[in-house]
């Protein structure tokens, strides 16, 4: 017996004039199977979980874009161990620095393109001046050997350098497949960049973020043509995540939808008032 929604009664004209009672019909739900319910049953909660974490996402994108346009307008800094112990108060603000590179250990992140040519980003550990702590530095690009033949080692600057730059994040990482380099010697190329990792290569801790050199170093070879915009900002901006999240609440509410339409039927009523 299926549920009783609302019902309908119509009259019809008898020969003579005479108004007649037609049959009532009900509008009901039939019972549906198991199959389609729970189908609908797993597929709308994923939906709507679906639909929510776009949301969490973008609200998350709203303030890494509203820290990076007020910490943008800061002047320069000098990072500090005791600056460098908030990156809260640090990421994205244009930065100064003084300290030691680690000349012989070189990361070179591949599928790296500047102006459709691929090439590599250089990441060199920087000790900072007057403490333990160091910092994974951005360099800047150098363009893949034709023939990958051998990996680019451009020269690092040696003793004390004084550096400036912009605070960020680590190279958001995609799907992984597996370590990030396939080789043990330096400099290593890696397809991409996980600090975790770069730490036990390097047998050192590292600040949880990264400074992107910004001012020139002469001779070595780099190109430093930095857009300020995090690339996850590009990529994926919070308005296109809650464009994302009205799709799959749509989808939700039109599986739904589906699912009662599908089992919506208009059954007649017997003078017992029972269809």
């Amino acid at each position: 017996m299926g549920t009783d929604l609302y019902s309908t009664e119509s009259t019809s004209i008898q020969p003579g004039g005479t108004p007649a009672k037609a049959g009532r019909r009900r509008l009901c739900l039939r019972r549906p199977g198991w199959l389609p319910t729970a189908v609908t049953l797993g597929l709308v909660p994923a939906l709507v979980w679906l639909g929510l974490w776009q949301l969490d996402r973008a609200e998350e994108k709203a303030e890494t874009r509203s820290r990076f346009e007020r910490n943008a307008e800061l002047p320069p800094v000098l990072l500090t161990p005791g600056l460098a112990a908030n990156p809260e108060d640090v990421l994205y603000r244009r930065v100064r620095l003084r300290g030691t590179f680690d000349e012989g250990r070189q990361i070179l992140l591949e599928n790296q393109k500047h102006r459709g040519r691929p090439g590599y980003r250089v990441f060199t550990a920087m000790e900072l001046a007057g403490s333990r702590q160091r910092i994974l530095v951005d360099r800047g690009w150098i363009p893949q050997d034709p023939g990958r033949r051998r990996a680019p080692d451009p020269p690092v600057p040696a003793g004390a350098v004084n550096m400036r730059g912009r605070a960020g994040t680590p190279p958001s990482v995609g799907m992984r497949l597996g370590p990030p380099a396939s080789t043990d010697s330096w400099p290593r190329p890696v397809v991409y960049l996980d600090l975790a990792w770069a730490e036990r290569e390097l047998g050192v801790r590292l600040l949880p973020f990264i400074v992107v050199q910004t001012a020139a170093t002469p001779g070595d070879g780099l190109v430093r043509r930095w857009d300020p915009v995090p690339a996850g900002q590009r990529r994926m901006p919070p308005e296109r995540h809650v464009s994302y999240a009205v799709q799959w609440f749509a989808l939700a509410a039109a599986l739904v939808a589906i699912f009662i339409g599908v089992h919506l039927r208009r059954r007649p009523v017997t003078e017992g008032g029972e269809p």
